[in-house]
Order: structure tokens, then sequence, then C-alpha cells
């Protein structure tokens, strides 16, 4: 919302059995201070300066108190927004269900969304004006930082200004490599179902993915950069 904004906050209880609850009392609060004011009806009131936060509740019903709250960003109004296209590096067609994240920096934290259709194209709107970073990722494949790296440090920012629509930001996504095998028993050589393999990679051990044995002890660890594994496999009992 902009600087002076307002917005009017409501604090609502649902019971388990979804019926709304009237509170006995509301307290409001917003955290950091200078994010704006709200009053005891919680009508807001945005500050002067760009920033996020959030808008606290304190509800009290039958003498328990319960905590809610509401993220507010202070900024310009957010329409922006970033299409692109998700393709596979092997065959260069669209990849359906790939999921983009687009994350700002700087000092008000937003974060836009968006999954591919059945062409591989996406579209996320309602971004704020600022410098966003992009990432990729699908199931089977090794996810990426837009411009086509993996490393976090080495992604290109896109600047995006108030109703500017940056087109054309494309992802190529590699399968990557595989790990497969099966865990068994040393005693007598059965297989061992629900057991937990991981893959870390040697030069960077953070650097894992996991993966659970059928009933037949068979698993397999998809989307591998390329690179030197070690491999580790456990179980109950």
């Amino acid at each position: 919302m902009p600087s002076g904004g307002e917005q009017q906050f409501e604090a609502v209880i649902r019971g388990r059995d979804g019926r709304t609850l009237r509170p006995d009392h509301v307290r409001w609060d917003v955290h950091p201070d200078d994010l704006g004011k709200i009053n005891e009806h919680g009508l807001f009131v945005a500050g002067d300066r760009q920033r996020h936060g959030k808008v606290v509740a304190l509800v009290e019903l039958d003498g328990i108190i319960v905590r809610g709250a509401a993220r507010v960003a202070i900024s310009a109004p957010a329409t922006g927004a970033i299409a692109g296209q998700v393709t596979d590096d092997n065959t260069a067609s669209g990849i359906e269900g790939a999921k983009v994240k687009a994350v700002r920096l700087g000092g008000v934290y937003w974060v836009g969304m968006a999954q591919t259709d059945a062409d591989g194209n996406y579209l996320i709107g309602d971004l704020i004006p600022g410098f966003y970073v992009l990432y990729s990722n699908a199931r089977g494949f090794i996810g990426e930082f837009y411009n086509d790296t993996r490393n976090y440090l080495e992604a290109t920012p896109l600047n995006i200004a108030e109703k500017d629509t940056a087109s054309g930001i494309d992802f190529g996504l590699s399968e990557g490599g595989a790990i497969a095998g099966t865990v068994i028993s040393d005693s007598d050589a059965a297989p061992i179902p629900e057991a937990h393999v991981v893959a870390f990679l040697i030069v960077n051990p953070r650097f894992a993915r996991n993966a659970v044995t059928d009933e037949n002890g068979h698993y397999r660890i998809d989307a591998m950069p390329s690179g030197a594994y070690g491999v580790r496999a456990n179980a109950i009992g």
C-alpha cells in the first residue's frame, strides 16, 4: 500500500467446526513501530517510509489470548510483471507445471510466484517496483537462477518499474543425472523398504538430495548436477 494510505483490518476467529466466533476483545499493534499507526478499531494508516512489517491482532476469547498477523508492505502500487517460458534444454519444448519465483531485493520484502501452462509459459504479476532475483525449477529437472546459473550470487537481477512488464525472461532446465540402487540387509540380503538414502556432493556436502526406498528396497534420485557424490543409507533397526 502507498505511504499515507489507509486499510481497515478485521480479526476473525473460526472454531474447529468452521463457525465464526466473536472475540471478547481485540488489541491492535504494528511491527516495526514506524510502519504506521493503527487505532482500536483496526484502521491502519501507512507511514511515510518504504518498508515492510506486520499488523498484529491480539484477540481474547473466553480468557484465552490468540495472536494473528498480516504482512504489510509500504511501497508504490504492485503493478509490475515478469513473463517468459521454461523449456527443456534437450528438446526445447515447454515444461508444464514448472515453478518460477521472483524475490525482491532491498528493504521491502516481496515475493511473486507462478506456474507454467501446458506450453511452459508463465506470468508473475502484482510486483512492486524494485530489483528481483528469479529462480525456476520443475520435477525431474535441475533448478536454476536467471540468467542460466545455479549460483545465487551469479544471478542477474531484473529491475521492474511501476506498470512495467519484463517479457522474454526464459529458462532452459536440464534433467541432469540420476543415482539409483537397492538397499538390502547385510544379514540375509532382504530388501529394506522405507530406508532413507542421501546423496551429497563431495566438494560441498551441504548440497544433498534425498530419497526413500520402495517396498522392494529400490530408490532413485533424479535431477543431479554433474560431480562426484557420496551416498549414504540408513533405516530403522
